[in-house]
């Protein structure tokens, strides 16, 4: 369960920036991270369990490069500002995993 999701997610998030020319793995000055999770929803409970995983995983790695998580964040990193996700993209990425 959990575990494929995280690699999921970490896949999406390193295709949908790579499909905006971004391309993360080229950046190794990045320190590597590892990934885990702990929950509280009961499997198969319909509580959206995994879309809450997958939202976390993507919210970490947004956070661990330093990229806008939508465009209304490019205050602080200009250089993503025609590339960074608008709002009504994000769900579409968490459903997309």
């Amino acid at each position: 369960g959990g575990v494929r999701l995280l690699k999921a997610a970490t896949h999406a998030f390193f295709d949908f920036w790579r499909q905006r020319g971004v391309n993360l793995a080229s950046q190794d000055w990045i320190p590597g991270f590892t990934l885990s999770y702990d929950t509280t929803i009961p499997r198969q409970s319909g509580l959206s369990g995994s879309s809450a995983i997958i939202w976390a995983t993507l919210q970490c790695l947004f956070e661990h490069y330093s990229l806008p998580l939508h465009a209304n964040d490019c205050n602080q990193c200009p250089q993503y500002r025609d590339v960074a996700p608008v709002k009504e993209e994000l769900p579409s990425l968490v459903l997309s995993v």
